[in-house]
């Protein structure tokens, strides 16, 4: 199942919060990154929601071809 837009985002920012704050608790940079994502203009978020959409489509193609297999291609 393809990650949503947020978790596109997370990922990407995750690494460079850390490397920044080095002594960061789980929690505190969860909190941070939510805080950026609830920040961010929709304008900004339209990278991660297209992201999405991309890998949406692939995986309902995907998920097609897959459950369109035969017992005997399995």
């Amino acid at each position: 199942r393809p990650a949503s837009s947020y978790i596109l985002f997370q990922n990407e920012v995750r690494k460079e919060i850390k490397a920044s704050h080095p002594n960061i608790t789980n929690t505190e940079l969860l909190n941070m990154i939510a805080k950026q994502w609830q920040e961010m203009s929709e304008e900004d978020k339209a990278v991660y929601n297209q992201a999405m959409a991309t890998a949406k489509e692939r995986y309902s193609l995907d998920k097609k071809a897959y459950d369109s297999r035969t017992p005997e291609e399995i």
